[in-house]
């Protein structure tokens, strides 16, 4: 993994961040590159874990968005999180 992580350093290939957009009707996460909607019912399932929302697409091939409540704010993550456990 650190080698990964040196060698994406050295290309400057780094995940960059994105936006995500809470709506009625589904889940938008857009970056410099995409956007990607996803219907609430696609999801598998959602926890928290030490602070952060884990929203969990396809847990088995890792395909999880996450969002830190370091990211947003306490009071602002809350508020997600119980807009996300209404859908999920």
């Amino acid at each position: 993994m650190r080698r990964l992580k040196e060698h994406m350093i050295k290309e400057n290939n780094m995940p960059k961040y994105g936006t995500l957009e809470f709506k009625k009707e589904c889940l938008v996460f857009t970056d410099d590159y995409n956007e990607t909607t996803t219907n609430w019912k696609d999801f598998q399932e959602y926890k928290v874990v030490k602070s952060n929302l884990l929203m969990m697409r396809n847990k088995e091939k890792g395909d999880i968005l996450v969002l830190g409540e370091s990211e947003i704010g306490r009071l602002e993550f809350k508020k997600v999180v119980a807009f996300v456990k209404t859908k999920i």
